[in-house]
């Protein structure tokens, strides 16, 4: 019933995320740092911008370089608390969507969103090592979601 549906989704959506982020530390190393969420259906990602960082050009152009390579992320400010010191803080984040997109789009997207991070700090992508990150990728299934027979 219900409960299976909920367990199975979980099940999906952890796979998911595990994907998106091995694939992540494979080619945003150096270039984006994140946490592995626990749950939801998004990553969070800053993205490094090296020298670039202190213009406040950096990130539009950022955006405008993901749009013209085909990967649709959202930025952060749509998110942000309305509030003074959020609204003068500058954007770094980028909103990844792990459960809407094909698997095997994973991939070819991050690949591009490296190349593009790459162009807006002006270097050139190297060979990646593993992205900083604060958690391990839980490799298990989430604890399915227990029943109360007394009910």
């Amino acid at each position: 019933g219900w409960i299976e549906h909920l367990n199975a989704l979980r099940a999906a959506y952890a796979a998911r995320r595990n994907l998106f982020v091995t694939l992540a530390r494979k080619h945003l190393a150096g270039l984006a740092t994140f946490t592995v969420p626990t749950a939801g259906m998004f990553l969070w990602m800053r993205v490094d911008l090296g020298d670039a960082a202190t213009d406040a050009t950096a990130m539009p152009r950022l955006l405008d370089a993901m749009k013209k390579g085909g990967v649709m992320m959202a930025p952060d400010m749509p998110f942000r608390v309305a509030n003074a010191a959020a609204a003068a803080a500058p954007e770094r984040y980028l909103r990844a969507a792990f459960a809407l997109a094909e698997t095997d789009m994973f991939e070819p997207a991050l690949e591009r969103l490296a190349r593009a991070i790459a162009s807006i700090r002006g270097s050139e992508l190297q060979d990646t090592q593993s992205v900083a990150c604060a958690e391990p990728i839980e490799t298990t299934a989430p604890a399915p979601i227990a029943v109360n027979s007394s009910t």
